[in-house]
């Protein structure tokens, strides 16, 4: 079976603007990260590549005083003991004047990637989509950055990641 990947975004996915504290709000909140640890374990061969901003920094220190890096933290979590195990990569950082390449970035990694690695399918956990959606419509789940990544929302990217070929449902939990 192949390898399924979540491209994960940070900031608003697994911290929120309503969240009650500095880790909440700016770091790694557990409550989001138990339902991304939803999906990880109810879809097997699952891995995640960073496409945050985050990807950047070792420590999250643009957030809290950390001493451990931020990806071994999520990592144990997420019930890891070497991150390598869960996260396999980051897209790449094209720096142009073009605002909108996250979804290039995306498109470049899997480019490169999908074959040696054998991606069979794969959903793009972000709050901010606009320029995503253009490249890959049948697989970006939007996310409300005022909440971040809620059960719902685990739900519909497992869908997404289990009904490889067929046409996932882009943004409304609608169904769940």
């Amino acid at each position: 079976e192949g390898m399924k990947i979540i491209f994960l975004d940070i900031d608003g996915v697994l911290n929120s603007k309503s969240g009650t504290n500095i880790s909440e709000k700016f770091g790694l909140d557990d409550k989001l990260i138990a339902n991304l640890k939803y999906i990880i374990d109810s879809v097997p061969n699952t891995k995640i590549v960073i496409s945050s901003t985050w990807r950047a920094f070792e420590y999250d220190e643009l957030h809290t005083s950390a001493e451990i890096p931020w990806r071994i933290v999520l990592a144990d979590k997420l019930g890891f003991f070497y991150y390598t195990d869960i996260i396999v990569g980051d897209t790449p950082f094209f720096m142009d004047n073009d605002k909108n390449h996250r979804g290039r970035e995306i498109k470049h990694w899997l480019d490169e990637n999908r074959i040696d690695k054998k991606v069979n399918q794969f959903v793009i956990i972000d709050d901010e989509i606009s320029d995503i959606t253009e490249i890959f419509p049948n697989n970006t789940l939007k996310i409300d950055s005022n909440v971040g990544l809620t059960h719902n929302d685990a739900k519909t990217a497992i869908w997404t990641l289990t009904n490889f070929g067929k046409d996932p449902i882009m943004t409304e939990n609608v169904f769940f």
